[in-house]
């Protein structure tokens, strides 16, 4: 693989992480203050779906080569 195209996806792995777990924390938070409802509801939906999508992120991340020091 194109050392150039393996930098980008870590770059953009990384940039896709970083505000992901803050999606994944205020989701989390949300789900434990709301009380039981559609918004209570909605808010466990975007955490599940946030952590599916971190294990993506962690799966293409292992799949991408690291680069040669």
């Amino acid at each position: 693989m194109d050392i150039e195209l393996v930098l980008k996806v870590r770059k953009i792995i990384h940039d896709i992480n970083s505000p992901l777990t803050s999606v994944i924390g205020y989701s989390q938070l949300l789900e434990r203050k709301l009380p039981e409802g559609k918004e209570k509801e909605w808010s466990r939906k975007l955490h599940e779906d946030s952590l599916r999508l971190k294990d993506l992120m962690l799966e293409l991340s292992d799949t991408v080569p690291k680069p040669s020091d």
